[in-house]
């Protein structure tokens, strides 16, 4: 609904910034330390098993099912051999996109419930589209108000106090 045409949306920009209001794990103390285990780097000849060992102190105390996603995307790329130099970016990214399709699922299914006459097919071809094209390497900046018009700018006349 805030992308519909005439609105002054992008659908791009909304799905980032509804992604990134899901990432609330990634601030907390608990979303710093995994960040901060995925971008160690690894030349140590066993960094890959300390990694795995502080990644696994983490598993006990995860805050969110989004959190322990990004935690088990994490173990999977280790596992899988491929922890290089851009692990946290490649597991931060995959957890987002999984996290909007969560969402973008659910925002679907709200659609259906409330309005059951309605084909959300083409809904959730459209937001599986715009999924790719979001920007989710970092936070998107805030959003820049703009000042709403005065009554003069509004009316387009000068209003003036007279007699006062």
């Amino acid at each position: 609904m805030a992308c519909a045409p005439g609105l002054g949306g992008d659908i791009v920009d909304t799905l980032t910034r509804a992604i990134w209001a899901r990432a609330e794990w990634m601030k907390e103390a608990w979303g710093k330390e995994l960040l901060q285990v995925l971008a160690t780097p690894q030349a140590e000849l066993f960094g890959t098993e300390q990694m795995e060992r502080r990644l696994s102190a983490l598993e006990a105390s995860c805050p969110s099912s989004d959190a322990r996603r990004a935690l088990d995307i994490a173990f999977a790329e280790i596992w899988s051999g491929q922890p290089g130099v851009d692990l946290k970016d490649r597991v931060v990214r995959a957890s987002l996109e999984a996290s909007g399709e969560d969402g973008i699922e659910g925002a679907v299914s709200w659609v259906a419930d409330i309005h059951p006459e309605t084909q959300v097919r083409q809904l959730r071809t459209t937001l599986l589209g715009a999924l790719p094209k979001c920007e989710l390497r970092q936070p998107p900046a805030p959003r820049t108000r703009k000042q709403k018009p005065t009554v003069e700018e509004s009316l387009s006349i000068r209003l003036s106090l007279q007699g006062v």
